[in-house]
C-alpha cells in the first residue's frame, strides 16, 4: 500500500501486473535472455567477468551432459 491510499473496490489497475506502470518488453525485443547475457558479458561493466564466466560454465556443463547422453543412448 502506498501513502495510505488504496484503490476502490472492483475498480481494476491501469495496467495487468497492477504496478501502474506499463511493461518494459516490447515486440521488438528479439534478443534471447543468452543473447543479451552475452552481449552483457562483452561490457566493460562490473560483473560482466561474472555473466561470461556463467555463459562458459553453461556451455561446459550442457558439452558434459551431450557427451554423457551419447554413451549411454543406444
Amino acid at each position: 500500500m502506498r501513502c495510505g491510499r488504496t484503490r476502490p473496490e472492483g475498480r481494476e489497475a491501469p495496467f495487468p501486473d497492477g504496478s501502474g506502470r506499463a511493461s518494459r518488453k516490447t515486440s521488438t525485443d528479439t534478443l534471447t535472455t543468452r543473447q543479451r547475457d552475452s552481449v552483457l558479458g562483452e561490457t566493460p561493466i562490473p560483473g560482466a567477468s561474472g555473466v561470461r564466466k556463467a555463459l562458459e560454465i553453461q556451455d561446459s556443463a550442457r558439452a558434459r551432459n551431450a557427451r554423457i547422453d551419447s554413451i549411454g543412448g543406444s
